[in-house]
């Protein structure tokens, strides 16, 4: 099975320069052109809303959106879970807004979680609402495309004071009281350029718009030079607040209960993951003293397949199979008698 999706991989190694020759290099003109029209568009996008040609809809209630500059992931979910806790234990009536990525329902209001039980399932709501819904499970999470229509539902029906926007950074259609932009240690501004000539969602000088810049995986080997990238935040941000977290193990469970998380020490596993960054995930398996003698990595929201989990599982042979919460939505039933499925649960600390 392929380390990374072969579609990804050749587009990530033919816009990082990976890739050599005649094809890649007619490629990567192409994309720049492209990508010459996309920075037009966010120029024209930005001169619209500093104009005020158009305007952001207030629900009356304490909106902070969770966002990034780049493609792939940076822990949005478990800042937005961190997040949501956090406004709770300080009174307030949380609710979740996410678009649900993979999800059938993505038009108009979709109630994922009513702060009692689930409402939806992984294949209406998507892996992300899921999870964020299971794991808080007490705070109404909404999901659609059009963030007005939810935001305005959770104030009118769930009575929320604070809405969470996950991946909001690039929605301006409603009005943010706060932006708190990730950016991974590993790879903060991605490749530098652009999409689609690059993995940039937005040019680097876009971070003046948040209010707080927070360095996720700070404590990962390849990390870059903290210090350096702090100062080139404030460069391009003079005066936001930058701090930097981690994403810390937090919880080992397997089908019959909860394992202490040493017990993955000397373990010989299967890192499944169909993330944003798997690579993130293996290096955090690796930490914690597992074996990890192959890597399954599929596109992020990836619906694994029973033929697919059959064959992961009978090609696992004495490993341990051990995937991410997130993957643990989009698996459904683990094959029986087969190899073990364990989950780890992370959690964003402050460092």
């Amino acid at each position: 099975m392929p380390a990374t999706p072969d579609l990804e991989a050749w587009y990530l190694e033919t816009v990082s320069g990976q890739r050599r020759g005649l094809l890649p290099s007619l490629t990567r003109g192409l994309l720049a052109a492209a990508s010459w029209g996309y920075s037009v568009g966010l120029l024209l996008r930005e001169l619209t809303y500093l104009l005020r040609l158009v305007r952001p809809v207030h629900v009356g209630a304490h909106t902070v959106s969770v966002g990034n500059l780049t493609l792939g992931g940076t822990g949005k979910t478990p800042a937005v879970i961190h997040l949501a806790r956090r406004y709770q234990a300080a009174g307030g009536q949380v609710a979740v807004l996410i678009r649900g990525h993979g999800a059938r329902k993505l038009v108009g209001c979709n109630v994922v979680h009513d702060g009692r039980c689930e409402q939806l399932t992984v294949a209406d709501a998507g892996d992300e609402a899921l999870l964020i819904a299971r794991l808080l499970n007490n705070v109404p999470v909404l999901a659609g495309k059009d963030r007005r229509i939810t935001a305005r539902e959770a104030v009118t029906r769930f009575g929320a004071t604070v809405l969470l926007l996950d991946d909001g950074f690039q929605y301006r259609r409603l009005h943010v009281d706060e932006h708190i932009v990730l950016l991974d240690a590993t790879q903060p501004f991605g490749t530098g350029r652009l999409f689609p000539a690059g993995t940039l969602r937005d040019p680097a000088s876009a971070l003046r718009r948040a209010a707080e810049v927070w360095i996720t995986r700070a404590d990962h080997p390849a990390a870059v030079d903290l210090d350096a990238l702090t100062a080139r935040v404030h460069a391009l941000a003079p005066g936001v607040t930058v701090k930097r977290t981690c994403h810390a193990p937090a919880r080992l469970t397997t089908a019959s209960g909860e394992l202490p998380l040493d017990a993955l020490a000397g373990q010989k596993v299967v890192a499944l993951a169909g993330i944003g960054n798997p690579r993130a995930f293996a290096a955090t398996l690796a930490s914690l003293g597992a074996v990890v003698v192959r890597e399954a990595f599929y596109p992020d929201h990836h619906p694994y397949s029973p033929q697919e989990q059959a064959e992961l599982a009978r090609q696992a042979g004495e490993a341990v199979v051990v995937t991410t919460e997130k993957d643990q939505m989009r698996l459904g039933d683990w094959p029986a008698d087969s190899a073990p499925l364990w989950v780890l649960g992370i959690e964003l600390r402050f460092v």
